[in-house]
């Protein structure tokens, strides 16, 4: 049985310090941060980077960011595979816009065949960082085989708003005491998150009772047909978004949960879905279950 208590007091704090983030900018070449620029065509312009460095606040955590840039006079809709990050074709990256990025916390490495694909131009090629692999898309994580880990995280966001942000998920995991904390960023106004509880180990109605008396609202629990209704995405099946029901929310601040006997971590990647102040879903997140890293 899986129940759920107030998230502990380390889960609030570090919710509080990841909640905004630096905007969306290209950084110069250096250590660990990759840059490069598409060859303009009729269609696409655009400039992508990868960086990694340590989360603010741990010293074994990593965290990486991935930014493009659109360059083009023309709307830009991607999907950047390896790295779980997509803009919705509903909803795309216009040149007013400029950018957009993802993070992600956990373990990782490198990776020069990352491709992101674009909605009316192909694929180009890029660098992205990568789950490093302490799980498996198969075997997921258990307690053994976290033994002596004594907590591991792995997160993903986007960042949205002229604040700077943060939209998605973080997970903290307590193998040992089989205590999985879950931190929900709702990013800017008007913006709302949905995730599905049942594919990172939590039941629906356990994840709708402990949010029930937050500062939350339930916009709707569906499908993604459901929710995102003609919007078309990349990178994920259907059969997964149409097997799954999603909780869509909107919050003012991050919201802590702490759940308890969570015995294992589920090993699919689990996405999220991020809707825009229009109410079209702009972004598709994905959370890898292979990134988790020590926390501390």
């Amino acid at each position: 049985m899986i129940d759920r208590v107030l998230c502990s007091l380390s889960c609030l704090l570090l919710s509080v310090a990841m909640g905004a983030a630096e905007p969306c900018l290209i950084p110069d070449f250096g250590n660990d941060t990759y840059v490069g620029e598409t060859p303009a065509t009729n269609a696409t312009h655009f400039r992508w980077s990868a960086e990694r460095y340590l989360m603010p606040g741990s010293p074994h955590v990593e965290e990486t960011r991935h930014t493009i840039e659109n360059l083009h006079v023309l709307n830009l809709a991607f999907d950047w595979q390896k790295v779980g990050f997509g803009r919705a074709f509903s909803d795309p990256l216009t040149p007013g816009q400029r950018t957009d990025c993802s993070l992600d916390q956990g373990s990782f490495r490198p990776d020069n065949d990352a491709p992101i694909t674009t909605s009316n131009d192909g694929a180009k090629n890029a660098i992205a960082f990568v789950a490093a692999g302490r799980a498996t898309d198969t075997e997921g994580v258990d307690g053994a085989a976290a033994e002596g880990a004594g907590a591991i995280t792995s997160g993903a966001q986007v960042i949205v708003g002229s604040e700077g942000l943060r939209a998605g998920l973080l997970l903290q995991w307590f193998p040992a005491d089989k205590v999985l904390d879950l931190t929900l960023f709702p990013g800017a106004a008007g913006y709302e998150v949905a995730v599905s509880p049942a594919m990172i180990g939590i039941p629906t109605e356990v994840f709708l009772s402990s949010i029930d008396g937050r500062d939350v609202a339930i916009v709707t629990v569906g499908t993604f047909s459901e929710l995102a209704q003609d919007a078309e995405v990349a990178g994920i099946p259907p059969d997964i978004l149409e097997s799954i029901l999603f909780v869509r929310v909107m919050a003012r601040e991050p919201i802590g949960l702490r759940y308890v006997d969570v015995r294992e971590m589920p090993a699919r990647a689990t996405p999220i879905l991020i809707f825009g102040p229009e109410g079209a879903l702009r972004y598709i997140k994905r959370l890898s279950m292979s990134a988790f890293a020590p926390l501390n």
